[in-house]
């Protein structure tokens, strides 16, 4: 135990350890990672066992080291993910000690002591390494929110939660969802306030598939909230997907890697200089093997498919396929609740849907143009549920004619059949 404090202790020695990407820092990661499954196996040890004083105020010590590695921008996931659960886990544990203690204790509620005891074993049931036994962790800890807890810290849970949506098991990852939902649902404010931070990503931390998990616990979230997703709430999803939506987010970061490697792919070309002829050979002999190429160097013509790549966004602009989570976030929240939208919000999320049918006509961008007809779909069919009357004052009926001209535009234009068909099924709704 004062092995793994004095290994665990210090954060100067932890700039040097997750700054840099090379051999060395890779081997510092992996002592990092050691160091905190010795700690996980210790403090699960003595979790069903007395521990002394001293081991009591050293686990204490440990938190300010976990606190940082939770935090630090050059830490994985995963490592993230443990040291959260573990600062937690020590925090809420009501260690027991081998004496007894000078001075009066004050008596514990029963009810309370059996909540943090609960709390205790979810957190480390969450960290057990068996599928079945994290996701009973998140039924425990899912319990204690359904009872309001006063156990339950919010804000380090929900950030917990958010950590372990990056779980690769799906089974594990959907019952993370519907905790987080729970949690929303008795404390929406600060938890959509951190999921839409973390969902924005602003300093460029997640990879696509996280963001979009988190845009599905978002959706999750808003069809949880019903009709209580109304003011601020409603405001700062609905103004916060419009932006992503509409392409004013930048990936600077992003851009910035991507220029990087270029010129190191061109530094490493001019110190290291061309193939040579021999392995230049060797490709071309392979190509014409695979049926890449034919004799004399011509490329065999292949019939265009599909693939992941045409998804892809421009460098340094948002991916297409975060765009179309923001919009299928948007509809959720009009189908939900359309009325509870503020007008602003509302007429900023058909002006972008609109403006993305009429301007974003590649193949690359036929998801996010069908996410939009969905939200248009969405928008005018929440509001037509309060009565026509209702939906002519949110939307007048010049904006339903420019509307309808969009739709039957995209409608005969459209090289996507499914946007074509989406539009026209709209179009002859808003006609009859």
């Amino acid at each position: 135990m004062n092995t793994l404090g004095k290994i665990m202790d210090g954060e100067e020695d932890f700039d040097s350890l997750v700054a840099d990407d090379n051999d060395e820092t890779s081997s510092s990661g992996d002592a990092i990672g050691i160091a905190l499954q010795l700690l996980n196996s210790i403090v699960s040890t003595s979790f069903s066992r007395t521990v002394s004083e001293q081991e009591k105020k050293l686990l204490s010590t440990l938190q300010p080291s976990l606190k940082y590695l939770s935090s630090e921008r050059g830490v994985d996931g995963s490592t993230a993910s443990l040291t959260r659960s573990l600062g937690l886990f020590i925090s809420t544990q009501d260690i027991p000690l081998t004496g007894p203690v000078d001075g009066d204790v004050k008596p514990v509620d029963e009810k309370v002591s059996n909540q943090q005891q609960t709390l205790q074993t979810a957190l480390l049931y969450l960290r057990d390494q068996m599928v079945p036994i994290r996701a009973h962790g998140l039924e425990m800890l899912k319990g204690l929110i359904k009872e309001r807890s006063s156990v339950v810290d919010v804000q380090t849970i929900t950030k917990l939660l958010i950590d372990m949506l990056q779980d690769k098991e799906s089974f594990v990852y959907l019952g993370v969802v519907k905790t987080l939902c729970e949690l929303a649902d008795k404390h929406p404010g600060t938890v959509i306030g951190m999921l839409v931070d973390v969902y924005v990503d602003e300093e460029e931390k997640m990879g696509i598939d996280e963001r979009l998990k988190v845009g599905e616990a978002l959706m999750g979230t808003v069809q949880r909230l019903g009709e209580a997703a109304v003011g601020k709430v409603a405001e700062e999803i609905g103004n916060v997907m419009v932006g992503l939506a509409g392409r004013r987010k930048r990936r600077y970061k992003e851009a910035g890697e991507v220029i990087r490697e270029k010129e190191e792919a061109e530094r490493r070309i001019k110190k290291e200089g061309e193939m040579d002829e021999e392995y230049r050979k060797v490709l071309s002999e392979a190509r014409v093997e695979a049926g890449i190429d034919v004799e004399g160097g011509k490329k065999v013509k292949i019939e265009e498919v599909e693939d992941d790549e045409q998804w892809i966004s421009k460098v340094g602009e948002e991916d297409y396929r975060v765009r179309a989570s923001a919009l299928s976030v948007l509809g959720v929240l009009f189908e939900t609740n359309a009325s509870g939208v503020p007008v602003g919000v509302t007429l900023a999320a058909v002006e972008v849907a609109l403006r993305i049918l009429e301007l974003e006509r590649g193949k690359e961008q036929a998801t996010v143009r069908r996410a939009a007809v969905h939200l248009v779909s969405s928008v005018l069919n929440g509001l037509e549920k309060n009565g026509t009357v209702e939906l002519l004052k949110v939307i007048p009926r010049e904006r339903l004619e420019d509307i309808v001209r969009v739709l039957g535009y995209t409608r005969a234009t459209d090289d996507d059949g499914l946007v074509r068909e989406q539009a026209g099924v709209l179009v002859e709704a808003l006609t009859e």
